[in-house]
This record gives C-alpha cells, structure tokens and sequence, in this order.
C-alpha cells in the first residue's frame, strides 16, 4: 500500500502483546514513517480521531460485531475489515469492503486493493461514509437495537416452555 498511495498516514489506536511485532514488521519494511503507533486512546478520544480519519480498517480474525465498525459508520467513515462474525450484518457492499479471511495469502493483497481504492477515490469515500451512517442510523439505533433483543428474549423464552430441550 505504501508503494501505491505514498503519501497516507496511518493511525493505530491501542496496544497489546503483539505490539512489539508490530514495531518490528514496521521497521522491517521500512514504513515507521507512514503509521503512528497512538498507545492507548480514551474513548471520549475516539471521536476526535474518527472525525480526523478518512477510512476505519479492521482486520480481525475474530469479531462477533465490532463495535468500532458501528462508531465508524455512524461518524460517516467508510469501513474496510474482515469478513468475519457477524460483520456482514453490519457492513454491506455501499457502506463498506469486508475481505474473506479464508485464504490468508491473499488477505494482504485484498486489503491493500480496498484500502488503494478507497483512498484514491474521495467520492466514493464520502459516498460510502453517507450509506454507513444512514444504515447505522436507519437499522441500528440503540433504542430498536434493544427492542429487538427484547423480542427475541420472549421468543425464546416462550419457545422454550412450549419445546422444552430434552434432559
């Protein structure tokens, strides 16, 4: 990606056990300069950054749904991640880019195509970001997020005692 789009910057928020590795596959390819290693952020910077960013890249291995894809959207950032858990729920194809994590060999090469287009292409940037931010405020607010829960908690509860699980 730094060969193709030589002039972004990258934002890391947080640390962990793999940080070292990190700072060393940095220095390695010789990239120290492009991404900024932020440690730790307070959640009431999120925001902030999330307002200063232009794409919000995720690539886990292991998500139920992140909760930084649905702070992304709704702050109108356009998303790339893995395709992973319950990810799809959230992100479609007009709001975001999810990259199958079924051939490890290629993710790399996916992301850096995602990423590429994204940043060469400020509309389709801005357009993405407006289609995740009305999807979040269309299909996930808070308020029918719990109503729904609510609702699938009776379902399974009345499920339940009209089929009970054999013992």
């Amino acid at each position: 990606l730094s060969r193709r789009c030589p002039e972004f910057v990258v934002w890391i928020a947080g640390d962990g056990p793999d940080l070292p590795l990190l700072r060393a596959a940095l220095r390695f390819n010789g990239i120290r300069d492009t991404v900024r290693l932020l440690g730790p952020v307070p959640p009431l910077a999120i925001p902030q950054l999330m307002a200063a960013a232009d794409i919000l890249f995720l690539p886990s291995r292991y998500e139920g749904i992140a909760t930084v894809l649905f702070e992304a959207m709704a702050a109108g950032l356009p998303v790339v991640s893995a395709d992973v858990g319950g990810q799809r729920e959230l992100v479609t194809d007009d709001c975001g880019i999810l990259i199958a994590a079924n051939h490890p060999g290629l993710e790399a090469e996916r992301y850096t195509d995602a990423l590429a287009s994204l940043l060469a292409d400020r509309d389709l940037r801005t357009t993405m970001g407006g289609a995740g931010r009305l999807r979040v405020q269309s299909h996930f607010r808070p308020e029918a997020m719990g109503s729904r829960l609510v609702n699938l908690l009776d379902h399974a509860t009345a499920e339940r005692s009209t089929n009970p699980l054999p013992q």
